[in-house]
């Protein structure tokens, strides 16, 4: 059995705490001599603030990083949409935008192909665009609920 991964262990765990998160919290962390990460056994500060610093240099996350001698703050961490279709969280505009662009041109080239390929390409074009609406229409879906979770807990 391979053994957990940096992401497995540290840095997923990170990002789907950072999401939990409300954008006024702020988070101190002692680096000098690093203390037990309590809302994530297993962790120590220094091991947050070497992920927060990755999930942020990899585009997952955002926030206002104020170090000093011996600690860091940070304020206004949330997760970016990036980090929120790493999570699931969130559609992949680009491969929606990408269906939606192939099934127009699936379109386009039935329609100048010969007779025997037409069927074929529009079927084709339909299922890509089938699909491509029914991903968007999903992640709509999720996203709304959710805003209407929390607006009802708020």
């Amino acid at each position: 059995m391979p053994s957990p991964t940096l992401w497995d262990r540290v840095d997923g765990p990170i990002l789907r705490w950072v999401a939990t998160l409300g954008s006024a919290d702020r988070v101190d962390l002692e680096l000098r001599e690093p203390e037990p990460f309590e809302p994530i056994p297993g962790l120590t500060s220094l091991d947050v603030q070497q992920s927060l610093r990755r999930l942020r240099s990899h585009g997952l996350i955002d926030g206002t990083e104020s170090p000093a001698f011996g600690n860091s703050t940070w304020m206004h961490l949330r997760v970016t949409a990036g980090g929120l279709i790493v999570l699931g969280e969130w559609p992949d505009l680009a491969r929606v935008a990408s269906a939606a662009s192939l099934h127009r041109l699936l379109r386009a080239l039935s329609d100048d192909a010969p007779k025997a390929d037409q069927t074929a390409l529009r079927q084709a074009a339909g299922v890509v665009g089938k699909y491509g609406d029914e991903v968007l229409r999903g992640a709509a879906a999720d996203v709304a609920g959710a805003a209407a979770e929390e607006a009802a807990d708020g």
